[in-house]
């Protein structure tokens, strides 16, 4: 059974394509250094559902019918195609963890803890780069949690961060963006070769 999303009439309805177009100079990151759309574009995301966590929850909600089946397979399809395991269940966990989540702080951007993308694929591809840069990287600061992504469109790709429907470890993304603990972030995103990539630490 899909998810139910009321709306009373009175209320804006807020999808994906739309929930980060206001403009709010509150989420400006403040960085030492330049940084990408796709990084300005996730901060801002971020912060908007830390700061309503139960607004969001209708987004998710409302996604459920971008839920394909292809040769057997669940597809999450709007704007791009990304493969998923559980499909409405996890959209309905990561909806009712929003529901019952309070507003938080938003983070703050933080240089230190950004974790760089590899310059090659082959660095990109080979999956104990990103734990050997974080090791590195805790050498010098804390970093208490940390993911990364391949999607290049901000809005799908947060989306899908807080449904968070992996096959292993599912939530850990979602429960590092809602950690009302975690006061930093960190973001990083490049196009490596013909790859997309995204590295997001947090610190407290």
């Amino acid at each position: 059974m899909g998810c139910q999303c009321t709306n009373t009439g009175n209320e804006k309805m807020i999808n994906i394509d739309n929930i980060i177009n206001d403009d709010d100079p509150n989420s400006a990151i403040i960085s030492s250094f330049p940084v990408s759309d796709y990084t300005k574009k996730v901060f801002k995301l971020i912060n908007k559902i830390r700061e309503n966590p139960t607004s969001f929850s209708s987004v998710i909600e409302n996604s459920v019918q971008y839920i394909t089946s292809e040769k057997g397979r669940l597809i999450f399809s709007h704007k791009l195609k990304v493969a998923l395991h559980r499909g409405i269940e996890a959209f309905q966990e990561a909806a009712e963890e929003l529901r019952n989540t309070q507003p938080m702080s938003q983070l703050s951007f933080k240089d230190d803890i950004v974790i760089e993308c590899p310059e090659d694929e082959n660095s990109l591809k080979d999956v104990n780069i990103f734990k050997e840069k974080v090791l590195q990287k805790k050498e010098k600061c804390e970093i208490d949690a940390y993911f990364k992504d391949a999607l290049k469109e901000p809005e799908i790709s947060v989306l899908l961060m807080i449904i968070d429907d992996a096959e292993k470890n599912s939530g850990k993304k979602r429960h590092a963006i809602l950690n009302k603990d975690l006061k930093f972030i960190g973001i990083s995103s490049a196009n490596v070769g013909n790859i997309f990539c995204a590295y997001l630490t947090f610190s407290k």
